[in-house]
């Protein structure tokens, strides 16, 4: 089915100038001028490192970060999320795994976004479950039904929030 709202992303690209010495090179991307319906010119919605906007009560942004968080089963999440409207450029893919250069700061980074994510009715219509910061609570276990029938956890939960969060 068609989601709701349609994001898109700038290819970016990189120029090595092997001639110059040290061989540099530079990051290129087209440049995004206007304005979004909101407004509003280039934004920065949220980052790697835990902020998010909550200037323009827009959830597009935050709702594709946290959904790319449980798409990929907890191993990635799309942050550093910026643009004009729902044209966004330059993101920074978290990792479990830290292989996304100097700007992936892995679970701590997902952690930071998670902290300051706001769950509404959107996230849970979505089913995105509340991430829990903390591992000193008893956490029982979210399973989400795959595409083979077999279940998989894909969050904990605080005690008490397993049955307003169920993915």
């Amino acid at each position: 089915s068609k989601p709701p709202k349609s994001i898109l992303f700038i290819q970016a690209y990189a120029i090595e100038f092997p001639d110059r010495p040290g061989c540099p090179w530079m990051p290129i991307e087209r440049f995004i001028s206007g304005k979004g319906s909101y407004g509003a010119g280039f934004v920065k919605h949220n980052t790697n490192s835990g902020f998010v906007d909550q200037d323009l009560s827009r959830i597009t942004p935050q709702l594709f970060s946290a959904h790319s968080f449980y798409a990929s089963e907890g191993e990635r999440l799309v942050a550093d999320i910026q643009g004009v409207g729902d044209l966004y450029t330059d993101p920074q893919v978290l990792s479990s795994d830290y292989r996304f250069g100097d700007g992936d700061l892995g679970p701590r980074g997902m952690a930071l976004f998670f902290k300051t994510f706001q769950h509404s009715s959107a996230s849970r219509a979505m089913g995105i479950p509340f991430f829990p910061l903390s591992k000193t609570k008893a956490m029982p276990k979210i399973k989400q039904n795959r595409d083979d029938d077999k279940e998989q956890v894909i969050c904990h939960l605080p005690e008490g929030d397993d049955e307003k969060f169920k993915a």
